[in-house]
């Protein structure tokens, strides 16, 4: 039996629409409390907590009787979503295995239970259950067992867990002494100890005198060793029962037993079987008649050696008797209360069910009646809203109409105004000089030149009135327009040619006031040509780019320079004619000739 068996007993036990959408939010939610309140009639979060609050004292005296009953306790949390519940359980459910000797299932019960404390961001809870789960990796894991006691020590420290750090400390330093690094074990033993000073804890400061005065013992300090136990007598004296006093005369014995001095070895033992009373455990007095024994032994008294081995015997025996007897007993009881239980838990699983099975179709149909509710209510609202968008479109459409119609009606009556009536005003003008003419003006001739203007006139009013009738047209209707206006120069004028090249394959269509513009842009640069250029061919080429078209329109006449020259009425309306279509208006002039180009982008 190795020096200060008996530690690890307190460091164990201390370290353990919107409208709709508001609506259906406002339905589910009050479904939702009516399953819970159903539900949760025969559990509740203050059961979960009684439970896990049983004392440890309690959990170690038969912790496999516990497991089936934290395992319950964690089913019950889940049942109620109630996270802290379920961590606890898992604790302690953790505990029960690793007193069980279950230390797989231990660990896995202790890493859930840590990561629902993490994310809870419980620190006093997690520091705890680092230590706690650290502890008990000790012969395990060893480098783990470090790593997460380090964890839990640093985290105290950190929240200020004092009496989280009491025990901590104390264990940490159980670890250090296994590695029999002894300066550092003591350091955290006197940690522990200067905390439970400062916080006047009376039952823990006896425990971290005598870790102390086990290093002490180890290094061959004895009378220091002595000192700090009789310190821890103090304490001892104080408490009820005889449990710490016991545990300090085995101390002392085995602190006289390193030292050589038998007869007050053998003293301490004889007394600690004195004070034992039918509390006191079973190890306790099994471990002083074993000591005893080899006590004996080395003074040689073969006799007293014999007595103290043969009582160490029988109270082995009749402990393990008892313990098979009662186990037995606790079998027995276990499996008929299991069964009970098992019969119970059926039940209640099977009402559970049936219930839930109606409360799951109870909301079905709530759920369907909603659903059914917002269908028909959106699908109202949606044809609610193709109407007014109909509506609006018509609307748009139709001012869209009288606005083209109106634009039309003010480019006629412009169109009008600026040829047509332009025209007749100087033809009533040169009427009327005519009739104020003296007799020798040749009276003839004027009426024949006022005939030539009528129809030319006249032939401007068809063409106005033909582009109003190629509203859509193309441009292959313009070139048969431009062919007849082909034919007439070529008649009236043979000395000039005049040539029409169509290289536009699709089809762009055009609005009249573009077709009348066009139309009135070759006229107006034929007639500069034919005023001013001598030329004696003019070319008219359509030509389709990717954005649009443009119209060329080039004469071989002597050219102008574009600097020097103020533009006149005819280049002035061939601009105005181009921009006001949406055209960009281009001009070119060489001594070979000139070039007019006007280019459209069609959408």
């Amino acid at each position: 039996m190795p020096l200060f068996y008996f530690k690890a007993c307190y460091r164990f036990e201390k370290q353990l629409t919107k409208f709709e959408k508001s609506r259906l939010i406002f339905i589910l939610s009050v479904f939702h409390l009516l399953v819970f309140q159903i539900l949760t009639a025969q559990v509740t979060r203050a059961k979960i907590d009684s439970v896990n609050a049983i004392p440890n004292g309690i959990i170690t005296s038969n912790p496999r009787e516990f497991i089936p009953i934290f395992s319950a306790n964690i089913e019950d949390s889940r049942y109620l979503s109630y996270d802290y519940g379920e961590a606890k359980s898992l604790q302690n459910l953790g505990l029960v295995y690793y007193l069980s000797g279950k230390p797989d299932k231990s660990a896995e019960c202790y890493l859930q239970a840590i990561q629902y404390f993490e994310q809870m961001e419980s620190p006093s809870e997690l520091a705890k259950l680092y230590g706690e789960f650290g502890y008990q990796l000790k012969r395990r894991d060893f480098m783990k067992a470090k790593t997460y006691m380090h964890k839990g020590i640093q985290l105290a420290e950190d929240q200020s867990l004092d009496v989280c750090l009491c025990g901590l400390y104390d264990n940490y330093g159980v670890l250090f002494e296994m590695e029999e690094k002894l300066d550092s074990a003591q350091y955290f033993y006197q940690k522990a100890l200067d905390l439970k000073t400062e916080m006047n804890d009376s039952l823990g400061i006896p425990y971290s005198l005598n870790n102390l005065a086990g290093i002490e013992a180890m290094r061959g300090n004895y009378i220091t060793a002595l000192n700090l136990i009789r310190q821890s007598d103090t304490f001892r004296e104080k408490e009820k029962g005889n449990y710490g006093r016991i545990q300090n005369l085995i101390f002392y014995g085995e602190i006289y037993s390193r030292m050589g001095n038998l007869d007050s070895a053998i003293n301490q033992f004889k007394q600690c079987l004195t004070v034992a009373d039918t509390l006191t455990p079973s190890y306790h007095i099994q471990y002083c008649y074993e000591q005893l024994s080899i006590l004996y032994e080395r003074k040689h008294d073969y006799k007293n050696a014999f007595l103290n081995q043969q009582k160490f015997m029988a109270y082995s025996d009749s402990v393990l008797n008892i313990q098979t007897n009662a186990k037995v007993a606790e079998l027995e009881i276990a499996y008929e209360t299991e069964k009970k239980d098992r019969q119970i838990a059926q039940t209640q699983l099977k009402i559970r069910q049936k219930t839930d099975q109606q409360i799951a179709l109870v909301g079905f149909i709530i759920l369907l009646i909603v659903l059914a509710f917002l269908i028909v209510h959106n699908q109202r609202l949606k044809t609610k809203q193709i109407q007014k968008e109909l509506e609006y479109q018509n609307q748009m459409k139709h001012l869209e109409m009288e606005k083209r119609l109106s634009d039309e009606k003010i480019r006629i009556s412009r169109e009008l105004h600026d040829n047509i009536g332009s025209q007749l005003t100087f033809m009533i003008g040169s009427l009327d000089t005519l009739s104020y003419a003296e007799k020798r003006v040749k009276v003839h001739e004027k009426l024949d030149n006022l005939s030539r203007f009528g129809k030319q006139t006249m032939k401007e009013l068809r063409d106005t009135i033909w582009a109003m009738k190629q509203e859509g047209a193309d441009i292959s209707q313009l070139v048969l327009r431009l062919n007849e206006l082909k034919r007439q120069i070529h008649e009236n004028i043979g000395s000039l040619e005049l040539e029409i090249v169509n290289q536009i394959e699709t089809p762009f269509p055009l609005n009249a006031t573009l077709l009348l513009n066009l139309y009135r842009i070759v006229q107006e640069a034929v007639q500069n040509v034919i005023k001013y250029a001598n030329a004696t061919h003019v070319e008219v080429v359509f030509q389709e780019f990717e954005q649009g078209f443009e119209m060329r329109i080039t004469d071989n006449g002597r050219g102008f320079d574009l600097n020097q020259t103020h533009f006149g009425s005819g280049l002035t309306h061939m601009r105005n004619r181009c921009e006001d279509s949406q055209g960009l208006f281009q001009i070119k002039s060489t001594s070979k000739g000139t070039q007019i180009i006007c280019k459209f982008i069609v959408k």
